[in-house]
This record gives C-alpha cells, sequence and structure tokens, in this order.
C-alpha cells in the first residue's frame, strides 16, 4: 500500500468491482468501470492541454456525478485537484487561481463564464462543443475546452500514475476567520488518511456512504477516497437536501445509507425538521459528526431517534485530516445533557503531545495546545513558507529521533479517564479585564442550555465598556423571555468576568459553505453601529 496512489485505488476497484456503483447523484450511477473510463478521457484533455505532472488543476462544479470524474481525472494526469467554491465570489476564486498558478478549470457550462474572467481556461464537462455552440450561439467558445476535444482516448489504464510524494489535493481555508490558507496533501497523506479512515470504521463494498459535505470541505475526502478504495458506494446528497432536512432524511431511507459523515448542524437540523419519526433509517450503522463541538443534548436524541447506529465524535484539522475519535457509548445517553463529548483518543496512524507555551508537555488535566505528528499531515501550506514556519514543531521522541509536528491550535486537556477534551481555540481565547476567556468554553456553555438549538459566543469593542462578549442563540422556543432564561443558566457556570454582556436570539445563523456557523459574519454584524433608538 505504501506505493500507491489514489489513481491506483480507482483502477483495482475497477479491476475488482467493475459494475459496481461507485457514486450515485439522484438517482443516477455511475460504475467503477464507468468512473474509470470518464476520468481517464478526462485526464487525456488535460494532458493533451499541456497538464504536466505536479501542475494544479482547478475544480468548480456544482454537486453531482461530475466531481467523481474531475477529482480522478485530475489526479491521473499528474495534477493536483484545487477545488473552488461555486458559490464564492469572482475575486476570491481568482486569488487562489493566482496562488497556485492555475491555468485549467474543470467545470460546467452554466459556470464556465466565470471562470473565463478570472484568467482561467474552463475545461467544460457537461456538454460538448457542437451541442453548446448551437445552443449558445452568441457565445465565443474557442478559448474554451470541452471534454470532447481530444478523440481517441482510452480512459485511465495506460496513463502514467504520480508518484506518492506528488501533491493529490489543495483545498483553502473556509476564510470563517482569517486568511485563507492552501492546505496541500500528497497522494501519500492522502491514501493514509483514507486507509486508516476505512479500517477504523470497517468501511467495505457493501457500504453506502453519504457525501454531504462539498469538495472544497476537507470531510468529502473521505467519501471520495475511502469509499472507492474499499469497493463501497458514495452517494451525492443534492445540496437542496441540505436545506430540506426532511426531503435528506427521505434519501437517506431511500438510498439505504449505512455511514453518515458531516458537520453536526446537518444532523441538529434532521432532528427539527426531519421528520425522522417517519422514517425507517435502520440501515445506518455508523453516525461520524466532526467540525465543531456537538450540543450534548441534541446528540442524546438523535442517539434515541436511531438506537441501532454507533456514534463517533470524528476530531482533526484538515492539515491532518483526523488525529482522534470518540466512539460514544450508548450509556452517553443518560447521562447530564451538559457533558461535552469528548475528542477521545490519537488513532493509531497519530501520536499527539499537549503543551504549555514554552513547549514542554502539560501534566494531564492541565490545559495545552496539542501538537500531531502523524502520515495523514499534509506537506504544508502551498506556497507560504512564512506560514509553514509557524505551523510545524520539531521536537525528539523517546529515543531520540526528530519528528515533524504540526501545532492545531487547539487547546485540549486530557483527563484522568485518558480521554482529550476540547477547550477552545488559541486564536479564540481573548483577554477581559485582565482575564483569560475562551470564546468556545461560553459557546459550549450556551449550547447546553435544553432550549438553545445553536450558539456562538463573540467578541466585540463596545463603546461604552470596550472588550465584551456577545451570545448569539437559535432556540427551539419563539420566546422574548429565552434570553433572559439563557442568561440566568450561563450564570450557574461562567465566572462573571467571562458572561456575555448581552445574548441575542436569532431565527437562522449565518452559515460558511461548509455549514459551520459564520462567526465572522456575526463578528461582522455585531460590529456594526447600532441605530439610534
Amino acid at each position: 500500500m505504501k506505493h500507491e496512489t489514489l489513481v491506483d485505488i480507482v483502477n483495482r476497484s475497477a479491476d475488482r468491482w467493475p459494475d459496481r456503483v461507485a457514486f450515485r447523484y439522484e438517482g443516477v450511477s455511475l460504475t467503477y468501470e464507468q468512473l474509470l473510463e470518464s476520468a481517464g478521457r478526462l485526464a487525456s484533455v488535460l494532458r493533451d492541454r499541456g497538464v504536466e505532472r505536479g501542475d494544479r488543476v482547478g475544480v468548480h462544479l456544482a454537486k453531482s456525478l461530475l466531481g467523481s470524474t474531475a477529482v480522478y481525472g485530475v489526479m491521473s494526469a499528474g495534477g493536483a485537484y484545487v477545488p473552488l467554491d461555486p458559490r464564492a465570489r469572482a475575486e476570491r476564486i481568482q486569488g487562489i487561481v493566482r496562488r497556485c498558478g492555475i491555468s485549467l478549470v474543470v467545470t460546467e457550462s452554466r459556470l464556465a463564464a466565470k471562470i473565463s474572467r478570472v484568467g482561467a481556461t474552463p475545461v467544460v464537462l457537461d456538454v460538448d462543443r457542437t451541442h453548446y455552440s448551437a445552443a449558445n450561439p452568441e457565445l465565443v467558445c474557442d478559448h474554451w475546452v470541452f471534454a470532447d476535444d481530444v478523440a481517441g482516448m482510452s480512459g485511465m489504464r495506460g496513463l502514467t500514475t504520480p508518484h506518492p510524494t506528488d501533491l493529490s489535493y489543495i483545498i483553502f481555508t473556509s476564510g470563517s476567520t482569517g486568511e485563507p490558507k492552501g492546505i496541500a496533501h500528497t497522494h501519500a497523506s492522502a491514501l493514509a488518511y483514507a486507509t486508516e479512515a476505512a479500517r477504523l470504521y470497517g468501511v467495505n463494498e457493501d457500504d453506502r456512504l453519504s457525501n454531504h459535505s462539498p469538495l472544497h470541505f476537507d470531510m468529502s475526502t473521505f467519501d471520495y477516497f475511502s469509499g472507492p478504495m474499499c469497493g463501497a458506494t458514495t452517494v451525492v446528497i443534492p445540496e437542496a437536501h441540505s436545506v430540506m432536512p426532511a426531503s435528506m432524511s427521505k434519501l437517506i431511507e431511500d438510498e439505504r445509507l449505512t455511514v453518515w459523515y458531516s458537520v453536526p448542524l446537518a444532523l441538529t437540523q434532521m432532528l427539527d425538521r426531519g421528520v425522522l419519526r417517519e422514517r425507517k433509517l435502520d440501515s445506518l450503522r455508523w453516525v461520524l459528526f466532526g467540525g465543531e463541538p456537538f450540543p450534548p443534548s441534541r446528540l442524546q436524541e438523535l442517539m434515541r431517534m436511531l438506537p441501532r447506529a454507533r456514534f463517533s465524535n470524528v476530531y482533526g484539522p484538515a492539515e491532518v485530516n483526523q488525529c482522534t475519535f470518540y466512539n460514544v457509548p450508548r450509556s452517553f445517553v443518560d447521562e447530564p445533557s451538559t457533558t461535552p463529548v469528548p475528542l477521545g483518543t490519537m488513532w493509531p496512524a497519530a501520536a499527539g503531545r499537549v503543551v504549555g507555551e514554552d513547549g514542554v508537555e502539560v501534566p494531564p488535566g492541565e490545559v495545552g495546545e496539542l501538537l500531531v505528528a502523524t502520515s495523514t499531515m499534509m506537506s504544508g501550506y502551498y506556497n507560504a513558507p512564512d506560514l509553514n514556519k509557524d505551523a510545524f514543531a520539531v521536537l525528539s521522541d523517546d529515543a531520540g529521533e526528530t519528528v515533524r509536528y504540526y501545532r492545531t491550535g487547539d487547546m485540549v486537556a486530557v483527563g484522568d479517564d485518558g480521554l482529550m477534551r476540547f477547550v477552545g481555540r488559541r486564536d479564540r481565547q481573548i483577554k477581559i479585564r485582565g482575564y483569560r476567556v475562551e470564546l468556545d468554553e461560553v459557546e459550549r456553555v450556551l449550547a447546553s442550555h435544553p432550549d438553545v438549538l445553536e450558539a456562538a459566543a463573540i467578541d466585540v469593542d463596545l463603546p461604552d465598556r470596550g472588550k465584551a462578549i456577545i451570545g448569539v442563540v437559535r432556540t427551539a422556543v419563539d420566546d422574548d423571555s429565552s434570553s433572559h432564561d439563557i442568561t440566568k443558566y450561563a450564570r450557574r457556570f461562567l465566572p462573571d468576568y467571562a458572561m456575555p454582556a448581552r445574548v441575542e436570539s436569532v431565527a437562522t445563523m449565518p452559515l460558511t459553505t461548509s455549514g459551520k456557523i459564520d462567526r465572522r459574519e456575526l463578528k461582522t454584524r455585531l460590529s456594526a453601529p447600532q441605530p439610534a433608538a
């Protein structure tokens, strides 16, 4: 396995299970043999247009079956795919295109004009040149590349596969906090993650995985890599279902999904509006969640509704893919609803250290920053030497060998039970009146209130009191007194200096395209001047 690449896994699965469904979308299937052929044809197009080993190729697609062809087509041409959020502004896409030196972007006809405007050449997958020119005679398409531009394409077999140390993909952070960074993974690191994840969760050829996350979110790599490695079927969840929880739960039932992986918000939305009691969801054997904390009371509610499924908290920054896991025991449903879900323990492919500000490991029970060394770790931030200088630490292990660790920026503590618990982000730690306050801790307290569905804690500068915390909540009750009740509840758990100056109730939370609460947008809103009374 150590000499393989992600391209090799599709070749192997196509040889072993040519007629097995690799990807499904809205009732249409793509078998492993078809995936191999469609990806190979795209690879031929890219190679004919000058893509060489190590080149970066953009992927700008809405969710569909085209995503799998694009991902494996780019990699089989020797390139690294760079997913671009189809809803992102042209300025952001242009910045990524320039930073990565992208000349070709795999896209679809309705998005191709935007790619032309940012200085890249579109490679249009969904229609051929003749059809598109006939349907849109007013458009000049001579500078576009259509997937039928290269004749005699024979598929992926026979193409030179990349080396394990070559880049496989670069994912840019959502930008909800700070400047976006390009997280660059090699075939070796991506394949190490796919292998460990498949082993940990027992993925096999009979599984049907959910692809809930878009390509530009790192969670999608589980579905796109672990699934094909094991011959499983990955069902791509249409974007419309993400805002219609009832249709999403119906899809789980109809497609008989066995493994679900998403941020907690998608699951809580199904709890609220997914009519789960009307669904037969006994096919689900494992529910994986990660990306942000799962409110304990909501997790307990979901576990009661899905008694046959196992639940796991999956933790790991995109820079390392995954590094800890916690298989939630059934007894969790009977614990106090304020008990947070632990991050758990390091998984077999990773080693961790919890260190203080001086870089020295802290004793159990004390809070420190988590450093991670693992075969699933990125090669670095793309074309960003200054960022890489601060992102890694080289330490000696017990045998005196030097080991490269990634600095996660996450503050954790290991309890007497050996379980790691998330305390907060290093960059979400603020000082108020000389006290250190973890905004994530404030959020967890707000989210543990039984009426709170979602919570965020934002630091702002108020004219009358300087630095302050504002709590933002979405509640299950439409009651003007709820904010007062939540504030009173929070006082039971937070010291005075960590209390929000006020708690605001909102009907909906702004979200990033990866489904997380957009705290940057909330901070912008809360920092805006308030209208005069």
